[in-house]
């Protein structure tokens, strides 16, 4: 017998394959529907003939009766598609009605009870209206209640009856029935059906929750892998694959899709009835969580898709710029916002606890990536604010470039020796002019004979061009710098930018080896430091001197290797130079309110922040004065204790300590390290003791020339200078905060550590926690919260720092929050973390 199937025609005549199946022939057997004009007859097709193409929507397309097997196929169909493409999406699709179908979902596995409960119930009305059985109604008096007085009531109840009345009424069958025997047994029928329903229902449910289970154990399988797709998307994106990228994620949203596909196949009403049961937020905490996930994935293809031309090595690159690069990530980013913000919302109502365990890591590396995202995205839809005026789009810009090196710390990060006038305009460099001797080549033109900070006396009491870095706050050490080229003969500027020696070889490490065959060299980021130092202070041509040329030289050799490669390593230039606003090694000044405004709510200013109310603050302030270049191998460790008084008085004690890893005779850093140390602390702090310090011999002190004169802003800030008796320290107000200041030095091979012991301006007395309003003070749950607030200004230009921070009371404490992770004592905390940049602490405690 020959098998007969059904495939779909479209209004062309090709001929088919030859084959004994509808999938031999590339087709997929279409649902069979039910109902008039289906099916086409074939010799209507025939009839119709090549106007019938293809073309024509599937979903229009009718099933047809086609003859398959050891005959050849019918000739009235032929040439059909190999392969069945997907439909487009259509406003009205045909209902299709099946087991399958979620219309028929309470009926598919109705049981054999039910069955017989509307058998029973169709037979009584089919016996009473088409058989005119008679029913009787039997009135039964029952006796109900005994006090006061007994109450009699009477109850009705119906059967048919017996087959002897049944005979009796047989000639008056097709007569109007008596009334009393026309009535409907309708609390028979309520009765028959709530029973139904309590024996029933509980069997129902208990098989939909296993089946629930199934589903939900299918929606997790998924999940985790639409997770684990995502991990390896941003992996892939951190190591710069962004083809790899793009397929991961691509991964991850079809997986999160048969997740979502296997729950929306449970109906409605039945998950509102799984939450009541126990674990039912499990399927809510999953919905949420492919919600999320969708959400991520669709996140990471868009990235991945924006970043893809950053891949292509080859290509023309005469119309890509930093400009361009830039605008692009900044619509990357707005494009992105609405579904990171979906996903962070849904992933912050997910329950870890109805996770299964072995998908809790990834989801908690997603959960705490989440935040640093948004960030990123954050500061690119600020960076679109103010890249096109900083980027010349909006006319051409002069900035001052200042090389500060940092292996010889000053405030504001480091020695400035080099600088370089550069114009930028359109996104790209129009001139670059480097001094071949540096800031030397003012000294000359120098106008002004200012006096210099005292501690700079040791050198030069006369205040120049090189040392006018005097502040860690770079928009004030920025201004000051420019007013030093403009009293040299320089023209006006629009801003400052600093970079530093940690800049200079993140840079190097994406571009690689630089030949400099002029010097006989190959810079490298791993040579950079020594080199450098080596040609700009020994190696250079006396006679010419031009000690700073090798800088000229290399400027315009790394900029032009940043440009050939930047659609390759666009990404990790910007991630370098991100990385270096962050840690404060490329300081930005731009002399226009609103830019500098924006530049210093991103935290690129390199500006010291207004100081927060009731917050203890810690400000560490090296300046290397005739110390060489030894901070290069000079380690930082600080320890922070706070004492709670009994009375809430805080009195801090700051413990500082400089190990020299160097070596005696060591060129460049084998010298003593001398530091003018400045710490900066809440205003109003009292000094109680300072122990440690060590200042340099009177007579190492030039004496300033009578005619130099005080400087303004440095004047501003030193008017309420005094100085401790018993440590020297010095004590002034500078920036909304009280500066303790004094010499520490530490020769190599040695550590040295100076302490500070002084009261906060506050105390901490606690404050009454309105949160639950009106119900804690009805009930008596009033208490009183403490809230400590800690904030570390990073100098500009340090490398990490080892900060311990502990904090006790007098009485045991009792945490409410904490905004970093903190390991609790009996009667407080300790918190120990190497820091890279401004960092802050809050903990709020009840004791």
């Amino acid at each position: 017998m020959q098998d007969i199937t059904r495939v779909r025609v479209g209004r062309n005549d090709q001929t088919a394959p030859k084959g004994n199946s509808a999938e031999d022939i590339g087709l997929q057997t279409p649902p069979r529907h039910s109902g008039a004009g289906i099916t086409r007859d074939l010799s209507e097709i025939s009839r119709v003939g090549p106007s019938i193409v293809s073309a024509t929507p599937l979903f229009l397309m009718r099933s047809i009766p086609v003859k398959l097997g050891e005959h050849q196929l019918s000739p009235h169909v032929i040439k059909l598609q190999s392969r069945r493409t997907p439909p487009p999406p259509t406003l009205l699709e045909p209902l299709v009605v099946g087991r399958e179908s979620r219309w028929f979902y309470w009926m598919n596995e109705i049981s054999v009870l039910s069955i017989l409960g509307f058998l029973f119930l169709f037979g009584i009305v089919v016996a009473k209206h088409i058989f005119r059985i008679p029913v009787l109604e039997i009135s039964q008096t029952l006796k109900t209640g005994r006090f006061p007085l007994p109450k009699q009531e009477e109850q009705s109840s119906f059967k048919l009856a017996p087959f002897k009345a049944s005979l009796q009424t047989a000639s008056v069958l097709f007569e109007r029935p008596n009334q009393e025997f026309n009535r409907i047994p309708w609390s028979q029928v309520a009765a028959i059906a709530i029973v139904g329903f309590i024996i029933l229902a509980p069997l129902r449910f208990t098989a939909e929750a296993v089946r629930m289970q199934a589903v939900r154990a299918e929606a997790v399988d998924a999940a985790a892998a639409g997770l684990t797709s995502f991990v390896a998307g941003g992996q892939a994106v951190i190591d710069y694959d962004f083809l790899k990228a793009g397929n991961e994620f691509e991964v991850a949203v079809n997986r999160f899709q048969d997740a979502s596909l296997a729950l929306n196949n449970v109906p409605t009403v039945l998950k509102m009835l799984a939450t009541a049961l126990p674990q039912g937020q499990e399927p809510i905490s999953g919905e949420y969580l492919l919600e999320a996930g969708a959400a991520l994935a669709r996140v990471g293809q868009k990235v991945s898709h924006a970043l893809i031309f950053l891949n292509q090595s080859n290509g023309a690159t005469t119309d890509f710029s930093a400009a361009k690069f830039l605008v692009d990530l900044s619509a990357a980013a707005s494009e992105i916002q609405p579904d990171l913000d979906e996903a962070i919302e849904a992933i912050s109502k997910v329950r870890f606890e109805d996770v299964p365990i072995e998908h809790r890591p990834a989801l908690e590396k997603v959960h705490a990536l989440l935040p640093v995202i948004k960030s990123g995205v954050n500061q690119l839809l600020r960076l679109n604010e103010i890249m096109p005026d900083l980027l010349g789009l909006q006319g051409r810009r002069r900035y001052l470039v200042m090389f500060q090196n940092n292996h010889e710390l000053r405030a504001s990060g480091g020695f400035m020796g080099s600088f370089a006038v550069v114009d930028v305009q359109d996104g790209k460099i129009q001139s670059l002019n480097v001094p071949s001797g540096g800031t030397y080549d003012l000294q000359g033109s120098l106008v002004p004979r200012l006096l210099a900070p005292e501690p700079l006396w040791l050198i030069n009491p006369r205040w120049e061009f090189q040392d006018a870095n005097w502040w860690s706050d770079w928009p004030t050490s920025a201004k000051k710098i420019a007013w030093f080229y403009r009293q040299a003969g320089g023209e006006s500027v629009d801003g400052v930018i600093a970079i530093d020696i940690d800049l200079m070889e993140s840079l190097l490490k994406i571009t690689g080896p630089i030949p400099m065959p002029a010097y006989n060299l190959t810079l490298t980021a791993d040579n950079f430091a020594t080199e450098t130092q080596a040609e700009v202070e020994i190696r250079y041509d006396k006679q010419v001197n031009r000690p700073k040329q090798f800088i000229a030289d290399l400027a315009p050799l790394l900029i032009g290797r940043l440009e050939a490669d930047l659609r390759q390593n666009g990404l990790r230039v910007a991630e370098a130079l991100s990385r270096a606003l962050t840690e404060k090694h490329l300081l930005i000044y731009r002399d226009e309110p609103d830019i500098e405004s924006r530049l210093k709510d991103l935290n690129w200013a390199g500006a010291v922040p207004s100081m927060p109310p009731l917050t203890d603050i810690i400000g560490i302030v090296h300046t290397n004065i005739a110390g060489g270049k030894s901070d290069a191998v000079i380690s930082d460790k600080v320890e922070h204790s706070v004492v709670k008084q009994t009375n809430g008085t805080l009195i801090d004690t700051l413990t500082i300590t400089r190990t020299h890893t160097g070596s005696k005779g060591e060129q460049f850093s084998g010298v003593r390290n001398v530091d003018y140390l400045r710490v900066y602390v809440p205003a109003g702090s009292r000094l109680i003791e300072a122990q440690g310090f060590t200042a340099p011999p009177e007579s190492l002190y030039d004496t300033p020339p009578p005619d130099l004169m005080v400087d303004e802003d440095l004047g501003n800030s030193l008017r309420n200078l005094r100085r401790d008796d018993v440590s020297g320290v010095s004590i002034y107000e500078e920036f909304g905060r009280t500066v303790f200041a004094n010499w520490l030095m530490v020769d190599p091979g040695e550590s040295t550590t100076v302490t500070l012991r002084y009261e906060l301006p506050w105390r901490l007395n606690g404050q009454i926690d309105n949160s639950w309003e009106p119900w804690s003070s009805y009930f008596g749950w009033s208490e009183k919260t403490n809230t400590y607030r800690l904030r570390w200004d990073k100098q500009p230009g340090t490398g990490p720092t080892i900060f311990t921070h502990s904090f006790s009371s007098a009485t045991p404490i009792h945490f409410r929050f904490s905004s970093v992770k903190v390991s609790d004592t009996e009667h407080g905390w300790e918190w120990k973390e190497t820091l890279n940049s401004d960092t802050s602490l809050s903990v709020t405690y009840v004791d």
